[in-house]
C-alpha cells in the first residue's frame, strides 16, 4: 500500500517501443516518493500492467527535480541522476543516452 501521494503519465514512443512513466510526488502523503518507492512501483505494476523491461521510470520530488528510478524483475531497485527540472530535459537526456 502506497504512503505517498502521487501523479503519473505514461509516454509511449512507437519509434523506440519505450514506455516513460512519469511520476510527479505531490508532497501531501506520509512518505514521500523517494522514500515510499517500492510500493509505488508495486502499485504502478498492479494498475497499469507496465512492462517495465521496456520503460523508464522517472520521478519529480518535492524540489522540482527529475531524477530516474531503477527498476529490475518488476521491483524498484535504487535510484539514479538526472538532475533536470523539466519533462523535455529528461527526454534529451535519455536521446543521448541512445546515440
Amino acid at each position: 500500500m502506497c504512503e505517498s501521494e502521487f501523479e503519473y503519465e505514461i509516454y509511449s514512443c512507437d519509434c523506440c517501443a519505450v514506455s516513460y512513466v512519469f511520476i510527479t510526488d505531490l508532497d501531501r502523503g506520509e512518505k514521500s516518493v523517494t522514500n515510499d518507492a517500492e510500493n509505488v512501483i508495486q502499485y504502478l505494476s498492479a494498475k497499469e500492467k507496465i512492462n517495465f523491461d521496456s520503460s523508464k521510470v522517472v520521478y519529480r520530488d518535492s524540489t522540482g527535480t527529475w531524477d530516474g528510478m531503477k527498476i529490475s524483475d518488476g521491483k524498484f531497485s535504487g535510484f539514479y541522476s538526472i538532475g533536470v527540472k523539466s519533462k523535455e530535459e529528461v527526454f534529451d537526456f535519455f536521446r543521448r543516452k541512445l546515440k
